[in-house]
């Protein structure tokens, strides 16, 4: 009996050592960025003033608040979700730019690949060079709040800033 009961606790000892292990190999596991990590904490603070603001509507239309203080910790509460959400918003527009950097790095890599291939490899650095320039005529950034805007925009789409030349 004794005997029985040491296997078995060896058994169970074995298949949680193991179990982990088998688990990991079945699914891919992914891995998650700083930003995605950043943007979930954003997201889940703005829920929580969300939930806020609707106490406060409640704690009001039950009159345990002062018409006065509930507006000013209504807007205070709304100032600050505004706030988590741009920040949401500049993750995010970090992370597209960052999408576009990679894309743009491996399409020069497929083109100065297809140089070398051809044998055209002499003249690569002007040509990439003159690519580099193309790019940045064809697009600018706002110099107030960094946003991408195309090279024939006068005005900021994000904060209406006028765009300047040059």
């Amino acid at each position: 009996m004794l005997l029985f009961i040491s296997v078995i606790i060896i058994l169970l000892v074995l298949i949680g050592l193991v179990y982990p292990l088998l688990r990991q190999r079945g699914g891919e596991e992914t891995v998650e960025t700083y930003e995605d990590r950043r943007v979930r904490e954003l997201l889940s603070r703005k829920e929580s003033f969300y939930s806020t603001i609707k106490e406060l509507d409640f704690d009001f239309k039950t009159d345990k608040l002062s018409e006065e203080d509930y507006k000013e910790l209504k807007e205070r509460y709304q100032r600050e979700a505004i706030s988590l959400l741009r920040e949401v918003d500049e993750v995010e527009k970090r992370d597209d730019l960052e999408d576009l950097v990679e894309k743009e790095v491996l399409s020069r890599r497929r083109s100065v690949s297809s140089l070398r291939e051809r044998g055209e490899s002499g003249d690569l650095e002007n040509i990439i060079e003159e690519e580099i320039l193309a790019r940045r005529e064809s697009f600018s950034f706002c110099s107030h709040c960094g946003s991408r805007s195309g090279a024939k925009d006068k005005f900021c789409s994000n904060c209406g800033r006028e765009l300047k030349c040059g």
